[in-house]
């Protein structure tokens, strides 16, 4: 299995330095197409009945679904088809005969289309915390750019439609004047800037050359996406201005705003905690153990981990308007602001894929 899992791994990098070394004299008229096309791997497969999230923090932790109700049927053949299913259900609990409810489902990047508005609305939605602001505005700007942004959709079989699961864009700020969504979006950034940053946070969102990276989707969406589809935008960027002369591209620094979690929770105790000493120390000891806790920021878009350890500034506040995730349930809900140099985004990109091919490597080797 390991083998096949890295013979996998390799043919998609071939495949995406095939597609960056084809991409720069494409014809324009094909977009729609499909732009990167990579299936999940054995260990990110999608169940049927059993949904199936991976978040990742700076330890890699993963968190699990949980599975479906089946229905009852009034005749004795359904009633032993109810039975099988209840046995296969059962299985899922207790971690075995999976194989038989995975199914392959293939992630691809693809232009947006008026299909996919819909669906980007919804994700966009909460983008302000619950505050009411133009979405469908500005859905129809990202919708606009079909030569830069890509919409994450599934595909089980050719025969069936895409199933548009995120997005990731860039659109840019000085064109705020005309857009009143972007100049909704600022007042609501600039509001939740600290005070002793808002000089800074107000200086970058009315700088000429700033594009805001919108960058939104489900939680459950297969982690290993986040390599190509950052390689992919940053990409496009490079196309549009050198050989689509598009200046509107042409960023001096991008501003991010990304979904995270304060996750907090009590370590392990220590060895000397847990020992069956009857000293008082040792009971004192493990009092005290008991009653620290640890807070984790955790990134569903793991890929935005990076972005934040390469940002110039970034601050944080407490999220609104949204469901939290059923992943994220104990966890509490932040937004992160973060202003990116676009001198860092090779460095960027340089890590973000290094960080995925660990993880993949981890993966199978486990």
């Amino acid at each position: 299995h390991s083998f096949i899992h890295r013979a996998r791994w390799l043919l998609f990098q071939i495949g995406v330095v095939t597609l960056n070394a084809t991409r720069a004299i494409r014809a324009r008229t094909e977009k729609g197409s499909n732009k990167i096309r990579t299936t999940m791997p054995p260990s990110k497969k999608k169940k049927t009945k059993k949904a199936t999230t991976t978040t990742t923090t700076k330890k890699n932790s993963q968190k699990g679904g949980k599975k479906g109700a089946v229905e009852n049927s009034e005749s004795d053949d359904d009633e032993e088809e109810e039975d099988e299913e209840e046995d296969e259900d059962e299985s899922d609990v207790d971690g075995e005969d999976d194989d038989d409810k995975f199914i392959d489902v293939e992630i691809e990047f693809v232009t947006p289309r008026e299909e996919h508005f819909i669906n980007l609305k919804s994700y966009l939605t909460s983008y302000c915390d619950g505050s009411q602001y133009n979405v469908s505005e500005l859905v129809d700007m990202i919708l606009k750019q079909d030569n830069v942004g890509s919409v994450i959709a599934s595909r089980v079989s050719a025969e069936e439609e895409e199933d548009p699961l995120g997005v990731l864009t860039v659109v840019s700020l000085d064109k705020a004047k005309e857009f009143k969504c972007l100049a909704e979006i600022k007042a609501h950034i600039a509001k939740k800037a600290p005070k002793e940053e808002a000089k800074l946070v107000r200086d970058a969102l009315n700088a000429n050359k700033t594009g805001l990276i919108l960058s939104e989707r489900l939680v459950n969406v297969p982690q290993d996406v986040g390599g190509p589809l950052v390689k992919q935008l940053f990409d496009e960027i490079k196309w549009a201005v050198k050989d689509e002369k598009k200046k509107e591209f042409d960023f001096d620094q991008y501003i991010l705003v990304s979904r995270c979690f304060l996750d907090t929770f009590r370590p392990p105790l220590s060895m000397d905690a847990t020992s069956s000493g009857g000293k008082k120390n040792n009971n004192n000891k493990r009092k005290k153990d008991e009653k620290e806790e640890v807070t984790e920021l955790v990134f569903p878009n793991l890929e935005d981990e990076i972005f934040y350890e390469e940002s110039q500034w970034s601050f944080m506040w407490e999220a609104g308007g949204e469901d939290k995730p059923q992943e994220f349930e104990d966890s509490k809900p932040m937004r992160m602001c973060m202003l990116i140099d676009a001198k860092d985004v090779e460095t960027i990109c340089k890590e973000v894929q290094r960080m995925f091919l660990a993880l993949s490597i981890e993966n199978e080797e486990k």
